[in-house]
């Protein structure tokens, strides 16, 4: 069934994107930290500028949005021909849409106000700690 397939590769790849963003939070927020209290050189050759780290955050969470826009609805139709439509406000939709809307927020802010930063790196720990609770959920759901 190519719909499931669809839905199971986005969202996958998507999770593992969040995961990366998530990654690149912390690391944002640990250089960043080392930098205010001087303990690092920036001009060091092995160091990552904290620029790139924003603009590899920005690209893992606009692609992984992207997939879970593309995953959501191809997982709202598998759910409801699977089901016949009676479990289509389920937990399991639900917690993707949650995290949706979230980082649908946070990319707004980002576009339209200008966040970036340490504020964008903090709301993407969060995101993808949403992310890793709506997996543990998945997989619950999907063994019981």
């Amino acid at each position: 069934m190519l719909p499931l397939s669809i839905h199971i590769f986005a969202s996958m790849l998507s999770y593992a994107l969040f995961a990366l963003a998530g990654i690149v939070a912390c690391l944002y927020l640990h250089r960043e930290r080392m930098i205010k209290s001087k303990q690092v050189k920036i001009t060091s050759a092995k160091s990552i500028s904290l620029h790139q780290l924003d603009r590899t955050l920005l690209v893992a969470l606009v692609v992984g949005f992207i997939l879970l826009s593309i995953a959501l609805p191809t997982g709202i139709y598998v759910a409801s021909v699977k089901d016949g439509g009676r479990n289509i406000l389920s937990m399991r939709l639900f917690m993707p849409v949650v995290i949706w809307v979230l980082y649908s927020v946070l990319l707004t802010l980002r576009f339209i106000k200008g966040v970036r930063g340490r504020k964008l790196a903090r709301s993407a720990v969060y995101g993808f700690g949403c992310a890793v609770l709506s997996s543990f959920y998945e997989l619950y759901a999907l063994t019981s």
